[in-house]
């Protein structure tokens, strides 16, 4: 009786370590769990399943990837550097990607020179790789190398169009360099793509300024509009776009125009800008401009939305009148932007 009490006990111990064992997660849904830990900002619970996975599969390239993006977002950038480099060291399909988590963790340690030597390295061996193009034109941008940065964030456009962040730092690079119209199209374009968020309201308020740059009311009826004749034309002739933003500009100080909302007042001048620049955009100089910017907003302003993409670009500065447009036009505002 007591050897067939322990041949029973025997059994269900096999049995319960036979469940135990068929309930372990498959590696595909470990992988899953810790890119959602991940996600949730929980790196430490994602790097230790990561390194888990590590441990029965050395040369997963995949694995180790996501480990030391982990570890690059958690803050640990000695560790991140180290396994960055050695995984870079090795070819294979993510060679670029680690090497650009590699600049980007010397760059959070402010070692610009080696991060833009490994963003040039992963760009060197996937020149198709848009993001890292993108970092790379950060770390020129953070150097005031502004035309080294415009033409790595054009390439990082040109690669990955449906990107926002490029649009954004294109929009400052322009600004800062002093090139008017290339900035109020990048702003323009970016806020198509991201029309809410911290970064949504400063691309508006540049945009806003860039529109009335050298519009001045000096009294009622009295408009000076000032245009640089010396701005920069190596990207193009863009004085008789600059002298229509200003045209626009001053049109809202017109009699009549006192009846419409800020919000309004200011949609106007963009809109209008839009509709001049579409019907001189033949003459644009071959180029990034002409082949980014043109296509988008002549598709815009021969649809008839120019209007409605004016005042979701300016929403942002909620200006006296946004909430009443916005509510009153939200089949217009979700067609422009296909929600």
């Amino acid at each position: 009786m007591r050897k067939a009490s322990m041949t029973l006990a025997a059994m269900i111990i096999l049995l319960i370590a036979g469940s135990l064992l068929a309930q372990e997660p498959a590696p595909q849904e470990l992988f899953q769990r810790a890119l959602a830990l991940h996600d949730a900002g929980k790196y430490d619970d994602a790097i230790a399943i990561y390194k888990q996975l590590l441990a029965k599969d050395p040369d997963n390239g995949q694995i180790m990837y996501e480990l030391t993006f982990s570890t690059f977002a958690k803050g640990d950038l000695t560790e991140a550097i180290r396994l960055a480099t050695e995984a870079a060291a090795k070819p294979g399909p993510r060679q670029a990607r680690f090497l650009e988590v590699l600049g980007n963790a010397y760059d959070a340690q402010h070692r610009s020179a080696e991060a833009i030597a490994a963003y040039k390295r992963g760009i060197k061996i996937d020149p198709s790789y848009g993001r890292i193009h993108y970092n790379l034109g950060v770390a020129y941008a953070a150097q005031g190398k502004l035309r080294d940065g415009r033409e790595e964030l054009e390439r990082a456009i040109e690669l990955d169009p449906t990107y926002p962040s490029p649009q954004f730092l294109i929009a400052e690079v322009y600004r800062l360099d002093g090139y008017r119209v290339p900035a109020i199209l990048a702003y323009g374009r970016y806020l198509a793509m991201q029309p809410t968020g911290s970064r949504a309201t400063i691309a508006a308020q540049n945009l806003q300024e860039l529109l009335n740059l050298g519009v001045e009311e000096k009294s009622k009826g009295n408009i000076n509009l000032t245009v640089d004749p010396d701005s920069k034309k190596d990207l193009g002739d863009f004085g008789p776009l600059e002298m229509g933003a200003a045209l626009a500009a001053g049109a809202k100080f017109l009699e009549g125009k006192e009846k419409l909302t800020e919000f309004d007042l200011e949609a106007e001048v963009l809109a209008i800008f839009l509709a001049i620049f579409s019907e001189s955009s033949d003459k644009l100089k071959r180029g990034f401009i002409a082949n980014t910017y043109a296509p988008f907003y002549n598709a815009i302003v021969k649809a008839n939305e120019a209007s409605t993409f004016a005042h979701v670009a300016l929403a942002p500065l909620n200006l006296a009148g946004t909430d009443e447009w916005m509510a009153a036009h939200k089949s217009e505002v979700a067609a422009l932007l296909h929600e």
